[in-house]
């Protein structure tokens, strides 16, 4: 019985130390600077990845998609109209490794067609 316990704690302290590299780590972000204001953020579209009409555009910042509707709008806005293409569709792409770990978005998946 004292073997399992043990190996139940170090898979326990394994997946612990996964999670929190995991929501540690920080990637490029189209954002440059945050504002109160969507209109007044600064983007860097350099670090958006666009294969013919796919594109993902790195976002990596704490927190869910409802708790940050306005920002993740605000980027597929600008990003139409720098780009002039017209979004088709799109899906955020976040996770939450356990329930006691905070949310991340990574980014945003877009599918797209050149604007009319």
């Amino acid at each position: 019985m004292r073997k399992y316990a043990k190996v139940l704690v170090g898979m326990a302290l394994v997946l612990f130390a996964v999670s929190f590299v995991a929501c540690g780590s920080k990637g490029p972000s189209i954002i440059r600077s945050q504002s109160q204001i969507i209109e007044n953020f600064s983007y860097d579209m350099s670090v958006i990845t666009t294969v013919g009409n796919r594109s993902y555009i790195p976002i990596n910042i704490g927190g869910r998609p409802d708790q940050n509707v306005a920002l993740i709008l605000g980027v597929l806005k600008k990003f139409e109209e720098e780009k002039q293409v017209e979004v088709v569709s799109w899906q955020v792409d976040k996770r939450q490794v356990g329930y006691a770990t905070s949310a991340k978005i990574f980014g945003i998946w877009v599918e797209h067609r050149p604007a009319e």
